[in-house]
């Protein structure tokens, strides 16, 4: 697992994941550390960061950050230089932060398995099976845990499509509602995982390939 170096101490836990290879009942336990940040060097670095992200067991651990726009973070690390891996970073339409009913985080498929890269592999059932969770923490140190409930391809050269999953702000509960139905059906798989107009969601995306329109979409609720 990649570490962010000086900015955040780690504890291990151990945590348990149905295991596709192993017999129905069977469970397999696995070890992660879960990443406590500093934010108050972080934010020293760029009061741009307004949060942190991890998938236990994977690579993604990193600063979130929100800029005035996308395009910034798509070309810049956390700390603002320029670097090509970019950021983590939320909508910068999400007027509520993290708080948003629908928080959307972005981040670059990496080559080397960095940054949002391990999404694509949500598409296996059993790789979820041992990933089905997300850690989250806000700048008062509160760790949210969002239950995975919907992962699918989406391609973004059909107008429609994007509008009809970024999405943030919803207004009347029935708009939500309406909306969480149909990102449900989108998933590849069913997860278990029931959501409902009184909860908080996050929209995770990433791209498939380098120059491509479609993005693969992971989307959690908060527990």
């Amino acid at each position: 697992m990649s570490e962010e170096t000086g900015n955040g101490d780690d504890e291990t836990a151990a945590a348990e994941a149905a295991d596709a290879d192993t017999a129905e009942g069977e469970t397999v336990s696995y070890t992660y550390t879960v990443t406590h940040p500093d934010f108050t060097y972080l934010s020293s670095v760029n009061g741009d960061v307004i949060g942190w992200i991890q998938i236990p067991g994977t690579a993604v651990n990193y600063p979130i950050v929100q800029g005035t726009d996308n395009e910034f973070y798509l070309t810049h690390l956390y700390t603002g230089e320029t670097n090509s891996s970019g950021a983590i970073f939320l909508d910068a339409g999400t007027k509520l932060g993290l708080q948003d009913r629908n928080a959307i985080i972005f981040g670059h498929n990496m080559k080397n398995g960095g940054m949002f890269a391990a999404l694509n592999s949500y598409s296996s059932e059993s790789y979820y099976n041992l990933h089905p969770y997300i850690l989250v923490t806000d700048l008062d140190g509160t760790i949210m845990v969002y239950d995975i409930f919907s992962v699918y391809s989406l391609d973004t050269s059909v107008e429609e499509n994007e509008s009809e999953v970024y999405l943030h702000g919803f207004g009347a509960d029935e708009v939500f509602e309406e909306y969480l139905s149909q990102v449900k059906g989108r998933s590849f798989y069913d997860t278990g995982i029931q959501v409902t107009k009184e909860d908080y969601i996050i929209t995770l995306s990433t791209c498939q390939k380098a120059n491509s329109t479609v993005r693969t979409i992971v989307q959690a609720v908060r527990r």
